[in-house]
């Protein structure tokens, strides 16, 4: 997650996506589950449209992030990650 500094633009609009974005966590956190892709061209700024929803409506929920990258993942790749973070061993 991005920390804030005097360099970083203020975040404004995107209201419809927020919205959009905390529907389906409240599912998700409804034991509905929910899976949520954000697509788009570079630098539109869908990291930080993720990154504000995170910091402003997560809280203590465990929100799993993957960034791929077009030219250097494959959605095979992007798949097993998941998979492989659902198979790790919970630490307690």
């Amino acid at each position: 997650m991005r920390q804030n500094s005097l360099l970083e633009s203020i975040f404004i609009g995107r209201k419809k996506e927020i919205a959009f974005i905390k529907n389906k966590f409240t599912h998700a956190l409804g034991n509905t589950g929910n899976c949520l892709f954000v697509t788009g061209e570079t630098g539109i700024g869908k990291s930080r449209l993720v990154d504000e929803f995170i910091s402003s409506n997560a809280g203590n929920a465990l929100v799993f992030r993957l960034d791929a990258k077009a030219h250097t993942s494959s959605a095979r790749d992007f798949f097993a990650e998941i998979i492989r973070f659902i198979d790790a061993p919970t630490l307690c």
